[in-house]
């Protein structure tokens, strides 16, 4: 086809036409199709982080399980698959592990208080790279092998020369499960060995190690238990004194008064018994006596974890001769009956 100088012209003019005012219909339809490829781009994108995020997710719930895996046995985890009667909660302390000690042949008797350093035993490490107290526990049965008795004594011993003894004619007259405490202190008491020479005790014996709690750790007990009987006398530090008894019930405070006999420095112990949990402070002419497990003790306050139990506070103080001295006992978180018996011990210094 031949173009003419006209068509030409036309041509070129429609063309500029065509770029300077752009048809509404087509750049409309460009519009949408960028906005869409736009909008496509963008939800590819969050697709992309959503799965990211689900994988991410995914891989941290597989790590946590594979902790939880690998995370060591609770107490309770672990007295249950040694089959042992430990218990998880004791007079205020609480199983925070269970550790298998090798029995050691040997006369257990002599390393009952042993002179020394005790050697020659198969000591396994409970300090657990820790210096927070603690304390060992042997369950008496726990030593047996199951349809067996045993009659001879098995001793728990520490390498710095604490020592506690299970003996089966004790065991069997004790009214319940006997268990039995050995205090380590310092890091190379916590060196700790069982000792027998009788050949039906386990070769490998449970032991709980146990760490103090103050109140408020742990539930009290609800369960209530009778009063032990009065002694016929009372003595602090091997000494013989005057003493006063009173008796409460529930929270609150009792006062006794004594009169001493002789002037001088005195030591004065309250012994409380308790037949519920309860916690307990003393005074003496308005000074606050001192518990004597400060382990376990909040302040001023002495605690009674097991019914039926007991707890001491003592004070110093110059006494005079015939004048009264006033003492202050008084019980708080109790729910049942309790008894103070105060006892004044001249120094004999």
């Amino acid at each position: 086809m031949n173009l003419t100088t006209t068509d030409l012209r036309d041509a070129m003019d429609a063309y500029a036409d065509s770029v300077l005012a752009p048809d509404s219909e087509e750049t409309l339809a460009a519009v949408q199709a960028k906005v869409a490829e736009d909008r496509g781009h963008r939800r590819s994108f969050l697709l992309a982080a959503v799965a990211a995020v689900t994988v991410l997710l995914a891989a941290i719930a597989g790590l946590n399980a594979l902790g939880g895996r690998d995370a060591a046995p609770s107490p309770a985890e672990q007295v249950k698959k040694l089959g042992s009667q430990l218990p998880l909660f004791v007079d205020g302390y609480r199983l925070v592990t269970v550790k298998e000690v090798p029995v050691s042949n040997g006369d257990p008797q002599r390393f009952l208080n042993p002179a020394g350093e005790p050697t020659g035993l198969n000591f396994v490490d409970v300090a657990g790279g820790t210096t927070v107290p603690r304390r060992a526990l042997v369950w008496c049965q726990d030593l047996m092998i199951s349809g067996t008795a045993y009659e001879d004594t098995a001793t728990l011993v520490t390498s710095a020369g604490q020592s506690a003894r299970c003996s089966g004619g004790e065991s069997q007259s004790y009214p319940g499960p006997a268990h039995e405490w050995v205090q380590a202190d310092g890091p190379r008491g916590w060196q700790l060995a069982v000792v027998s020479a009788n050949d039906q005790v386990r070769r490998r014996v449970p032991v709980g190690i146990y760490q103090p709690m103050k109140w408020g750790d742990q539930a009290a007990s609800t369960q209530t238990a009778s009063l032990p009987p009065l002694p016929d006398s009372s003595t602090v530090f091997g000494q013989t004194g005057q003493t006063a008894t009173v008796t409460g019930q529930g929270p609150g405070s009792l006062t006794t008064t004594i009169v001493p006999k002789e002037s001088g420095t005195t030591g004065v112990a309250i012994d409380v018994e308790s037949s519920s949990t309860g916690q307990f402070a003393a005074s003496v002419d308005g000074v606050n006596a001192n518990p004597v497990d400060m382990t376990l003790a909040t302040g001023k306050w002495s605690p009674v974890w097991t019914p039926g139990r007991g707890t001491s506070l003592i004070v110093v103080f110059e006494a005079r001769a015939g004048h009264p001295v006033k003492i202050v006992t008084t019980a708080k978180d109790n729910r049942a009956a309790w008894r103070a018996t105060v006892t004044l011990s001249p120094s004999t210094h």
